[in-house]
């Protein structure tokens, strides 16, 4: 039985499709739960997820799921704690529950496009075959979500309802008894070109890294990263237009790294210094540059909560000098920038 079919299965009469602000409200209501059951994780664990860096996300995404999965399954009436406070639950076309198999599989088609976005992977796996599956998953799905959650006003269907054949209804006696009418046929063309450009995009994203300055600035990243106490490290450069009161518009170059710590106690001014010298040599196209921007945190993220200490140094290649050379009591050049944030 296809999709459109069982679209055209009437459910059962006292139920009516969820609108779209009682929909979001409610997952802004389980939202709000697994951040708090993430930051109580996060007050005992907090150093083991950063040093995990990215890849903390999956231990959001081993919460999330199960938690979607078998609270809109039949094991538990097909509400979350958000959709129960809405008076909100998910059914099949038919009005049965979902089963466990398939709601789990509805829950993973939501939750990996929002946990897979921000994980860490290499740059070796960025550059091979496995990124194709990445951008249609975080990308493709992810979009694919938004796209028919915000413009599928007949069924309020989006793509992990359909997907399973589920639909999410209130649970109260309505005035307005619904039966189900197939989606708009022009919603399926454009999820389907959604996909397919996600598919796509990475063919041309890698043509792009292939060329300078891309080329060039891999080997520094990959360098940055190995350094003792990093756990990630991200590099590129570009140009920003920089205009006082008293001045003419002037464009800057700027080479920025930003990376990651696992080490809550490190010295974010000595490891800047470090790093920036790092840069200097190992990228002599950096001397030519008006900025180099150091950023340095120390964190997590685990997709469902997150704590950040940061701060970011941005001088010029000639101050970067001057500072290093002043070590171990750094004085901050005249004009130059640090800033220190804490989120």
């Amino acid at each position: 039985m296809t999709i459109e079919e069982q679209s055209s299965m009437p459910i059962e009469e006292n139920l009516s499709i969820a609108g779209f602000w009682k929909r979001l409200l409610a997952l802004f209501v389980d939202s709000l739960l697994l951040g708090l059951v993430g930051l109580i994780l996060g007050l005992f664990f907090a150093d083991y997820f950063s040093s995990i860096g990215g890849w903390g996300r999956a231990v959001g995404f081993a919460i999330a799921w199960p938690y979607l999965g078998i609270m809109n399954s039949r094991m538990c009436g097909g509400q979350t704690i958000g959709k129960r406070l809405l008076k909100l639950r998910v059914v099949s076309i038919d009005g049965a529950k979902l089963s466990i198999d398939k709601s789990l599989l509805r829950a993973a088609v939501f939750c990996l496009p929002v946990f897979l976005n921000g994980a860490a992977f290499s740059a070796e796996i960025l550059q091979s075959w496995f990124v194709y599956v990445l951008t249609i998953v975080v990308f493709g799905f992810g979009l694919s979500t938004v796209y028919l959650y915000i413009f599928n006003r007949k069924t309020r269907q989006s793509l992990h309802d359909l997907v399973v054949g589920s639909i999410v209804v209130k649970t109260v006696n309505s005035p307005e008894s619904v039966s189900m009418v197939p989606p708009w046929r022009g919603h399926y063309v454009v999820t389907t070109l959604i996909l397919v450009a996600s598919a796509i995009g990475p063919y041309f994203v890698l043509k792009l890294v292939d060329t300078e300055p891309f080329t060039g600035l891999l080997p520094l990243q990959k360098t940055l990263a190995s350094e003792p106490g990093v756990t990630s490290a991200n590099v590129g450069s570009g140009s920003t237009i920089f205009k006082s009161t008293n001045a003419a518009a002037q464009t800057r170059e700027y080479l920025s790294a930003n990376v990651i710590t696992a080490n809550k106690n490190a010295d974010f001014d000595a490891m800047a210094n470090h790093l920036a010298g790092i840069i200097l040599a190992e990228y002599p196209a950096s001397s030519g540059k008006d900025i180099i921007s150091v950023a340095i945190a120390h964190g997590y993220d685990i997709g469902i909560a997150s704590a950040w200490r940061s701060r970011n140094f941005a001088f010029s290649p000639s101050d970067w000098r001057k500072r290093i050379a002043l070590q171990p009591s750094p004085t901050l050049p005249s004009g130059a920038v640090a800033v220190e944030s804490a989120h």
